[in-house]
């Protein structure tokens, strides 16, 4: 059998460098809509590739940010956030 083939059919496929909405929101553990939040504040950078009209985020920040605990700076934050009764 073809070695090459053998190697290609043991080897895990490769992580998408670029993840859609549903796939941050799957990774980081939250909802879709908190992704859309996060990115309109500028916490989550998004990149869109050239011919695509549909945005994408870098996988390497969207660990990062996690690994950091999903930090939202203060900035970012929505005004009055959290003083609901």
């Amino acid at each position: 059998m073809d070695t090459k083939l053998e190697m290609k059919r043991s080897m895990p496929a490769e992580q998408p460098q670029l993840l859609t909405k549903l796939q941050v929101a799957q990774l980081a553990g939250i909802g879709v809509r908190s992704v859309e939040r996060l990115t309109a504040r500028g916490v989550l950078r998004v990149v869109r590739p050239a011919g695509m009209r549909c945005a994408r985020y870098r996988r390497s920040e969207v660990v990062a940010w996690i690994e950091a605990g999903c930090p939202v700076p203060e900035r970012a934050r929505r005004k009055g956030a959290g003083a609901r009764t």
